[in-house]
């Protein structure tokens, strides 16, 4: 049995999968998302390049159809994560982007309310 690894977020979901070949390299999903890397002096990052990850999503494609968000779109989202942009074949075939070496930003505080529910701050 093969596990999928996906990223996203709550906010853009799923951004990519991760590789069967190699940990840690997550091949981008076109069909739901518009994704690129943007780097501290706001340039579209280059292949080997790090920076902040930014998505888009008005919509998503099913099959050749274009169906567009009925809830919230977003633009240039910024997921606070930071990521390596990849534009290479991969050992496993793929042909598209991908992201690596993908870390948080900022690191964030996760701690229980009075409730006991967690907290993300």
């Amino acid at each position: 049995m093969n596990i999928l690894n996906l990223y996203g977020s709550t906010e853009a979901m799923p951004i990519g999968v991760e590789c069967i070949n190699q940990s840690g390299l997550f091949h981008l999903i076109p069909d739901s998302l518009f994704t690129y890397v943007r780097t501290a002096d706001n340039r579209v990052a280059a292949p080997g390049e790090r920076g902040d990850v930014i998505v888009s999503r008005i919509g998503w494609h099913v099959g050749h159809v274009f169906v567009p968000s009925y809830s919230s779109s977003i633009i240039n989202y910024a997921n606070g994560d930071s990521a390596m942009f990849l534009d290479e074949k991969c050992t496993c075939g793929y042909e598209g982007p991908s992201l690596g070496a993908i870390e948080r930003s900022e690191p964030a505080l996760n701690r229980a309310d009075q409730s006991g529910c967690q907290v993300w701050e």
